[in-house]
């Protein structure tokens, strides 16, 4: 009897995918406040600067955008509570906005690409 014929799939060898420090100082900035790590960690690397940058205007919107999400639920919810849904129809889209743009920002860090978030990504420059 053959050894292959015991086997019922062929075994491969995994090799383990090695990420540089600036790639993962780039991708943590996508997510949420840990673009401060790679802020204090890389100060005078450009590349992990502009993803630093871009992390800190998706936190910056993001967090504003929730800031006048809540109010406005507050406000439809004192005119009729039925109201208080439409607020609930934004949440939801905020939260496929910010997971998408983390998406295409984290995707874009580990291309190695320095190309701004859309819509938002030119608004400002807060790393020099």
């Amino acid at each position: 009897m053959n050894q292959n014929e015991n086997k019922p799939f062929k075994t491969e060898e995994i090799k383990p995918f090695k990420m540089s420090n600036q790639i993962l100082y780039c991708v943590l900035s996508y997510v949420y406040v840990l673009w401060i790590v790679g802020l204090l960690a890389e100060k005078n690397n450009s590349i992990v600067k502009f993803h630093v940058n871009q992390g800190i205007i998706l936190s910056a919107v993001s967090f504003f955008s929730l800031i006048i999400i809540n109010i406005l639920s507050n406000f439809l919810y004192s005119i009729a509570p039925i109201l208080a849904s439409i607020s609930a129809l934004f949440e939801v889209l905020w939260l496929i906005f910010y997971v998408l743009f983390t998406a295409i920002g984290i995707n874009n860090a580990l291309k190695q690409i320095q190309q701004p978030l859309p819509l938002i990504g030119a608004l400002f420059k807060f790393v020099k």
